[in-house]
């Protein structure tokens, strides 16, 4: 393959640089990977790709490829070697796979504390070098048979930028590596999660499953709510207890809101079920709806002692249904 045939093929310029050169290849693999295309010519197509950047990136118009045998997967791990090796260190080391990230865990709010703001101590997890190994992936002692550090032993790795599964260029997919002795905290990968504390200051209004960005990571947030109490966006739905006689009345009652403790004026003959409206006391500015739940005496005496009671009030005037 000359050189304008592989300019061709890549839709690359003579000027091109490395860079350019690898991201026009990664493009169009992308689109041509056997994995991924199921055209019967995808494999002869994505070969022909690879042979044209390594004749762009070598200079040489000369078949790469010649040792690589008919195997795609030998093919994509010669291609890819240029991909995954380090600039300025050991070429036969491969790719560092970032080690996985733990969880991360939410940050705990009551109710009120997410109405109001409040400040919190939040763990969050950050991939720092390892201090065994000072990142270098290298274990003492001397090399041992044992799982590669890198791919972990299934002789695959993932490359996220193609979404598919390339042949490890370091055991070159055997899973196991005798020609490196992996450290034993990062399994060869050179990094480790460790705890980072952070002090951060939360606005007012939070809401149950709203993320919190803490040093370049999104945290979620849980927030608290009592058990009887119900989340509808940020409005609250919340029961009320309430006697017959403060039915009747329409006398205040105490309700606990986000916001806290307010006295909430019933109307007169104030209904099982009915709603109040209390303005900006949900969360994230939403309101509080406070259902009365009216408590009815379990016996006709004692309904006829609480209409006797304040009769001179005009209870029963107030009450639907009763006569004056």
């Amino acid at each position: 393959m000359n050189l304008d045939e592989a300019r061709s093929l890549l839709g690359v310029g003579p000027t091109a640089s490395p860079e350019e050169l690898k991201k026009a290849f990664r493009t169009r693999a992308a689109k041509t990977h056997p994995d991924v295309c199921k055209d019967p010519d995808a494999e002869d197509r994505f070969k022909k790709l690879g042979t044209a950047y390594e004749v762009l990136r070598t200079g040489d118009t000369r078949d790469p490829f010649a040792g690589a045998g008919p195997d795609l997967s030998s093919f994509i791990a010669t291609v890819f070697k240029d991909f995954f090796s380090k600039q300025g260190t050991d070429q036969s080391r491969a790719w560092k796979v970032r080690a996985p990230a733990p969880t991360i865990r939410p940050i705990q709010l009551t109710v009120q504390e997410a109405y109001a703001g409040c400040e919190k101590e939040i763990v969050v997890p950050q991939l720092v070098r390892c201090k065994a190994c000072s990142g270098s992936g290298q274990g003492e002692g001397e090399a041992k048979k044992g799982p590669c550090g890198y791919c972990v032993g299934v002789g695959t790795i993932r490359d996220p930028r193609l979404g598919v599964n390339l042949t490890c260029p370091t055991c070159n997919g055997d899973g196991d590596n005798s020609a490196f002795s992996a450290c034993q905290t990062c399994f060869g990968r050179g990094n480790t999660w460790e705890e980072g504390k952070h002090k951060v200051r939360l606005a007012p209004g939070q809401l149950p499953g709203c993320h919190v960005a803490i040093g370049g990571t999104l945290v979620p947030v849980a927030v608290h709510l009592p058990p009887e109490w119900r989340n509808q966006g940020g409005t609250i739905q919340a029961p009320v207890q309430v006697t017959l006689l403060q039915a009747l009345r329409g006398d205040p009652v105490e309700v606990t809101t986000a916001g806290g403790q307010i006295s909430l004026s019933l109307v007169k003959g104030t209904r099982n079920g009915q709603v109040f409206r209390v303005a900006g006391k949900g969360l994230g500015g939403r309101d509080h709806m406070a259902v009365a739940v009216v408590h009815y005496p379990e016996d006709t005496g004692e309904l006829i002692e609480l209409l006797e009671k304040d009769e001179s009030d005009g209870i029963q005037d107030s009450v639907p249904g009763t006569d004056g």
